[in-house]
């Protein structure tokens, strides 16, 4: 079937991600011209007993005009607001937050600034529109899948917040809030780190960057106890001399460093590494405990009198082990990618807009739509009051 458009998501013209925010975007503005047709599209929506009859005399005899947010009784003659109690309560441009939601259903990475461009609101509205929307995917996504710690998206931690400490970095914050569950865990004779898979970074390079060789794969079983301990648990100097796991930018990025912090910037120009791939590198090495990140977006060697224990190397085959450690690499990407780094207090909404992303199924045309449109209002000082708990929830 032709498409009416005068080009298609997959157009081979314009980069890819471009011409599908271009095409989908004309695929609304067909669709949905006006701010009465979007009106009418949230009143469709809705729950039909709900806007079918009178809030106050309870009559479904209701005089309502196309486009109009209220009807009025034929019986009392007192007005319904569709919208009132609802997500959509108070809005003055529906079809800004239609657009919104239009574009996250079709698998676009939305930003305030891409929505500030496509719409001509204000950047503010539109982050405003946007921090909404991934609330009501959060609370829906927070019951539905397991939760991994925060500690693991640190290198995404670029930005401030109004709860990052007072003249530090950004990852400040998740620095006292590893702080307080040590302490916590301290107290309690537990360990702080038990609730991280040990060989979570040695799978992101090895299974997700290809570093895997299945020869390398041995049961431990089969193996004597004094040979495991050798091969899976190494001093932090003589890990980078072994391979699995590892590629050759961990390495070289790893000798490059020394007690002297070097920037992300300066490893970047000494490496000629792209700046998503040297992110990750570096987050691989530093779950490895190779490497240490200091304030400022600095990183240094580890000392050898640390005697650090890395991650394991031989991969257990663990494949709840294996999707976590996808999951994670491909979430980092996509927030260096389409927010260039976020603040730790957010990041859980990040993860929800990373899977309205990522999963197609779940979120398929129109249920976005539906999901809001069944969610109670959400107004300002929750978003505002809201911080992202020690663990995160992932999904795929």
């Amino acid at each position: 079937m032709t498409s009416p458009f005068m080009f298609s998501p997959h157009d081979s013209s314009l980069p890819t991600e471009k011409s599908r925010e271009a095409f989908y975007f004309a695929e609304f503005n067909a669709k949905f011209p006006t701010e009465d047709d979007c009106l009418e599209e949230l009143y469709k929506r809705a729950d039909a007993e709900a806007v079918q009859k009178c809030r106050h005399c309870g009559n479904f005899l209701l005089n309502k005009r196309y486009g109009e947010r209220v009807s009025t009784c034929q019986n009392c003659s007192r007005q319904t607001w569709h919208t009132a109690g609802t997500f959509f309560e108070g809005i003055r441009l529906a079809r800004a937050w239609l657009a919104a939601i239009w574009l996250m259903e079709h698998g676009i990475a939305l930003s305030s600034s891409m929505l500030h461009k496509l719409l001509g609101i204000a950047q503010s509205t539109a982050l405003n529109i946007l921090h909404k929307i991934r609330t009501v995917v959060r609370k829906y996504m927070e019951h539905h899948a397991p939760t991994v710690s925060s500690a693991i998206f640190s290198n995404v931690f670029r930005k401030r917040s109004f709860v990052t400490p007072a003249y530090c970095h950004p990852r400040a914050e998740q620095e006292e809030i590893d702080k307080a569950r040590l302490n916590e865990s301290s107290s309690f004779g537990t360990d702080p780190d038990a609730d991280t898979p040990a060989s979570l970074a040695a799978d992101i390079g090895a299974r997700f960057f290809g570093r895997y060789d299945a020869k390398r794969k041995v049961a431990p079983s089969a193996r004597h106890a004094e040979d495991l301990e050798s091969e899976e648990v190494v001093a932090a100097g003589e890990s980078v001399t072994r391979t699995g796991g590892f590629s050759g930018g961990e390495t070289e990025i790893y000798e490059l460093l020394s007690e002297k912090p070097l920037s992300v910037d300066k490893l970047c120009d000494l490496t000629g590494m792209p700046a998503e791939e040297l992110s990750v590198s570096l987050l691989i090495l530093e779950l490895s405990k190779l490497v240490n990140r200091e304030p400022g977006d600095y990183y240094v060697r580890c000392k050898p009198d640390q005697s650090h224990e890395v991650a394991s190397l031989s991969l257990t085959g663990d494949d709840s082990n294996d999707k976590t450690a996808v999951t994670v690499t491909a979430a980092i990407q996509f927030i260096i990618e389409h927010c260039h780094g976020i603040s730790r207090k957010y990041l859980q909404n990040y993860l929800a807009a990373y899977w309205c992303y990522s999963d197609r199924v779940t979120w398929s045309q129109g249920s976005l739509l539906q999901l809001c449109r069944q969610s109670p209002r959400i107004i300002e000082s929750e978003i505002l009051g809201y911080v992202s708990p020690p663990m995160v929830v992932l999904i795929s």
